[in-house]
């Protein structure tokens, strides 16, 4: 048989530990813009199904300080975790879904601001804890995992934002330090303007990005 023949290549993706499963990504611009470059790599590349609500300008907090469903992080998940009142513990089965996050091109915008309170979800740090504490209930270590965006963000939110995975055991990849996707870096990694991964960069990351999923999980 063939290894480039339709069962062949099914076996290829079989054996990847993601096979099956459905990818749920929470997410913003770097997502949206990206989209069916990140939908190819886990739905052709690793037999995945994949669902995002992701959408440029989104940031980590909600506006008005309640876990609603709105354009935040805190609403995305919300989104998510709605369906599963819907379909009950169908739906977030360790064994079936994996949840990525991948936020912060809008840190300098609404829902961005520091907070002593890890219970306000007005600011990031308060939406990324109520996230990760949320997501920690359904998902066991590994199938929910952190991926902090290339870009030069706000200092305490990305240390925040490492701290709470190690907190709720949520593996991470820092994708400028871990991964060299960076402004100056030669490969044109990023656009122009510093607030988005541009082709090369996008390249870059889903040669790792999928790989790493695999790993962790």
């Amino acid at each position: 048989m063939s290894i480039y023949n339709k069962n062949g290549i099914d076996l290829i993706k079989s054996s990847n530990p993601i096979y099956g499963k459905h990818v749920w990504i929470i997410g913003d611009s770097n997502t949206q813009y990206n989209l069916d470059k990140i939908r190819s790599l886990f739905e052709d590349d690793y037999g995945c199904e994949f669902t995002t609500y992701a959408t440029a300008g989104f940031p980590w907090g909600t506006e008005n300080g309640k876990d609603t469903e709105d354009d935040s992080a805190v609403g995305q998940l919300n989104r998510i975790c709605s369906q599963a009142e819907n379909i009950e513990s169908e739906m977030f089965d360790e064994d079936k879904h994996v949840f990525i996050f991948m936020m912060g091109t809008n840190q300098t915008s609404g829902g961005s601001g520091s907070s002593d309170s890890p219970d306000d979800v007005s600011t990031c740090y308060g939406a990324m804890n109520y996230c990760f504490k949320k997501i920690s209930r359904y998902a066991r270590s590994g199938n929910a995992v952190g991926v902090i965006i290339p870009l030069e963000i706000n200092p305490t939110d990305k240390e925040n934002q490492i701290s709470l995975c190690k907190k709720y055991a949520i593996p991470y990849i820092d994708l400028m330090t871990q991964c060299r996707i960076y402004q100056d870096n030669g490969h044109n990694y990023i656009t122009d303007g510093g607030n988005h991964m541009a082709a090369n960069g996008i390249m870059h990351w889903k040669r790792i990005i999928g790989k790493w999923v695999a790993y962790v999980i």
